[in-house]
């Protein structure tokens, strides 16, 4: 507690005041309240005896504002809630056992039920692919002892007979150039590559 000395009030006055101030602020501090209390003896200009001490409650914040007023009304204190307070440890175990509570109530709550997943059956046909970025039909002549392959000659995938032998004599001029190389080489094998692909087809 302490006095503003603007101008001197009669001791018996001062001294009441004073008592009044210790006992309100220590009133306030029991319930969790901290509030500025102090004597304010009044203005210089007012002359004795009219100048009788006042209590000055001070300043105080809005959250202390209202926790006072709960103090009047209900007679009990509600803490002002502090912006970087921590949870206790009674709290934390009591948000612990709500939501496990919550969680198990879920798990129940499923208890019986179903999950079904449902398949289906779709046909695929293995087709020529003729679509205009298939790859080209090919044609290549392989060693079979060492199994290296010569060039792929190309050729259009309805391409007519003479055309597709003649390809794979184009294949073939290859076995020769290899077997210059290679003098031990005599087996090789003509293989062809067409294009396919998978056509879906209805589900069932």
């Amino acid at each position: 507690m302490t006095t503003a000395t603007g101008h001197q009030a009669p001791d018996d006055e001062i001294e009441a005041a004073e008592v009044v101030c210790d006992e309100l602020e220590d009133a306030l501090t029991a319930l969790g309240i901290k509030l500025s209390v102090w004597v304010d003896l009044g203005p210089g200009s007012v002359p004795l005896p009219a100048a009788s001490p006042t209590v000055d409650l001070g300043r105080c914040t809005v959250a202390t504002a209202r926790a006072l007023t709960a103090v009047l009304r209900t007679g009990t204190a509600t803490a002002a809630p502090c912006a970087d307070a921590r949870p206790t440890l009674a709290e934390l175990n009591q948000r612990q056992a709500v939501l496990s509570a919550r969680i198990t109530e879920h798990f129940q709550s499923l208890r019986g039920t179903v999950m079904r997943e449902v398949y289906a059956v779709r046909n695929f046909t293995v087709e020529p692919d003729r679509e205009p970025d298939a790859e080209p039909s090919t044609v290549a002549m392989c060693c079979v002892v060492c199994g290296q392959s010569g060039p792929a000659v190309e050729m259009e995938p309805e391409a007519p007979d003479v055309d597709r032998n003649a390809a794979r004599r184009a294949a073939a001029g290859w076995v020769r150039r290899h077997r210059d190389e290679n003098r031990e080489h005599f087996t090789y094998r003509l293989v062809e590559a067409s294009p396919y692909r998978l056509v879906p087809g209805r589900w069932r």
